[in-house]
């Protein structure tokens, strides 16, 4: 009878364990979930980053073409 007892409080044991073990692996694919979630905006809010650096390059670099344009243009008319 003891030794059933003792049996039975081993399993209860390693019982507790595993679902301890299970409970943490749970955790850690929620937190693995969120992370995943965070990432992908983080991904596209940098995607949309770049797009936008993108075309204030290009509006700048145009600015810039109109204003040596210009530049050029009133030179000229001084001549």
């Amino acid at each position: 009878m003891k030794k059933l007892e003792d049996e039975r409080s081993q399993l209860y044991r390693q019982n507790q364990s595993l679902m301890d073990a299970v409970d943490d692996l749970k955790a850690r694919t929620r937190r693995l979930d969120q992370l995943e979630e965070e990432n992908q905006k983080l991904h596209l809010e940098v995607q949309l980053l770049r797009r936008e650096k993108e075309t204030f390059e290009n509006r700048l670099q145009e600015q810039v073409e109109l204003a040596v344009l210009r530049e050029r243009s009133t030179q000229q008319n001084k001549q």
